[in-house]
């Protein structure tokens, strides 16, 4: 009795790629081992001992057919008409995915493909938690193709306030601050003076989470304070190209940003701004959001009206001068799409500020912009001014007593991985966790797509423009 063994499986030199895998869908290598031929004589008997098969056989991943593209904001359904028009109109952007070109099977592409699919979420509370499986038929016998699985994390990481290092000045001549990591303090160490630096610093240590986030500040020792958040910022991006060169860049603010350099840039910020007329600091809040000019438009502050309309809890701007001790805490809270704000004594006694739920707002202006994805990694950053009134600022400070925020493995503030040679290019080394660091680290093609959402409809706040529907937790 004899026992041949017949495969295809056999690696085989490939002129062009080195190795190759053999498999059912490249039959042409097979390989007979026999070195004569095998004559069966006649009336013989011949029995099949043993057969292992690849029922899905092993394809190419290569340059025509290794780009997907994922979308995470509202449903979109394709069988109405002018879908489209939805996501054209949604605070986020369909990010493209390029899984690994190789020969994989059904099962080993999925180890290729989850990492693909995390660097191409743009959102802190789904980083990370992407995954995939092989989908069969009932009977095991064919492959249906794939179950792809994006789970959310529902609650922050914690407190998160920063060490000593863990925030930066927010323009260039930021440098009249210190901030302590033991009392979670930003003191104004300059005095008031035109020439003295200004108080102004962004956190880095960690995104504010988008489903429980939190930030909350005691403003009770300020006169002039500006408290907001914001999305990447750095006035002194570095980092050290492929032939050694340390590179530095201003990425103050977007680019495409034309705002009043004595308020500077926030995605989102509540201020006690000081009125000459009446000699009292009001509560003013303010959000970024696309100009009225449509043939060349830009990000500006505009000011959100939180007051004065049906259901609204303060009927004009509120006096923080004469009301010194009704509150001292203010405290943004991040819900899926929506930017809350409140005030507090101590934590206790909430008003609502704004909520894009409060009342019947006669506008968008009523109420802060939705979270996009241009701005989904948010950073708190503050500022205290010199005093317009008596006394001086110096030694005023803020105290952080929360800040609900997302801890990500693999963060970088800067959105590049550092552990990668620096022999690689920029792009290459890039950690995709915010779409807007990416989007700027890549250059001009970043900086169009970033644009394309920035200056979409819910960013618009011209009268009779459509109001946005937002999507909370």
């Amino acid at each position: 009795m004899s026992l041949i063994v017949l495969s295809n499986t056999n690696f085989n030199e490939a002129e062009d790629n080195g190795p190759r895998v053999g498999g059912i869908k490249t039959p042409f290598q097979f390989t007979n081992t026999l070195q004569t031929p095998l004559v069966i004589p006649a009336d013989s008997e011949v029995a099949l001992q043993s057969i292992k098969l690849n029922l899905d056989g092993d394809f190419e991943v290569r340059n025509w057919n290794d780009t997907m593209y994922q979308y995470i904001g509202k449903r979109v359904d394709v069988d109405v008409a002018g879908y489209l028009d939805s996501i054209d109109e949604s605070p986020r952007y369909p990010a493209l995915v390029t899984a690994p070109r190789g020969s994989y099977n059904a099962e080993s592409f999925i180890d290729a493909l989850v990492p693909s699919l995390n660097a191409g979420l743009y959102h802190p509370n789904f980083q990370g938690l992407a995954n995939a499986s092989v989908q069969r038929s009932a009977s095991n016998a064919s492959f249906d193709g794939y179950n792809l699985h994006y789970d959310r994390s529902a609650t922050a990481s914690g407190n998160t306030r920063p060490g000593d290092d863990g925030v930066i000045g927010a323009t260039e001549e930021s440098a009249g601050w210190q901030w302590s990591g033991t009392t979670h303090r930003m003191t104004k160490i300059s005095g008031n003076g035109s020439e003295d630096p200004r108080a102004f610093i962004q956190f880095k240590n960690a995104p504010m989470d988008l489903a429980d986030g939190e930030l909350s500040v005691d403003f009770s020792n300020a006169s002039s304070w500006f408290v907001g958040l914001s999305r990447y910022c750095n006035p002194d991006a570095e980092f050290q190209d492929e032939n050694g060169t340390f590179i530095t860049r201003d990425f103050t603010q977007p680019e495409y940003f034309d705002g009043p350099g004595f308020l500077g840039f926030y995605d989102y910020v509540a201020c006690a701004l000081y009125d000459n007329a009446s000699k009292i600091h009001q509560l003013r809040c303010y959000h970024a959001v696309k100009s009225d000019d449509n043939e060349n438009p830009t990000l500006e502050m505009q000011e959100v009206k939180y007051y004065g309309f049906t259901g609204a809890t303060f009927s004009e701007p509120y006096d923080l001068t004469l009301n010194a001790s009704a509150f001292d805490r203010l405290h943004f809270e991040c819900s899926g799409e929506a930017v809350k704000l409140k005030l507090t004594v101590a934590g206790k006694n909430a008003s609502v500020v704004t909520n894009p739920s409060l009342g019947t707002p006669a506008g968008k202006f009523n109420y802060f912009k939705p979270i996009a994805q241009t701005c989904s990694y948010l950073y708190p950053k503050m500022e205290i001014k010199d005093t317009f009134d008596a006394g001086d600022a110096k030694n005023q400070f803020l105290k952080v007593d929360e800040y609900k925020a997302k801890v990500l493995t693999g963060f970088n503030y800067d959105g590049y991985d550092t552990s990668k040679s620096t022999q690689l290019p920029l792009r290459d080394r890039l950690i995709n966790f915010d779409w807007y660091a990416t989007m700027i680290n890549i250059g001009v093609g970043g900086l169009a797509r970033l644009k394309e959402v920035d200056f979409r409809v819910f960013n618009d706040m011209t009268a009779g423009t459509a109001a946005h529907t937002f999507i909370e937790t």
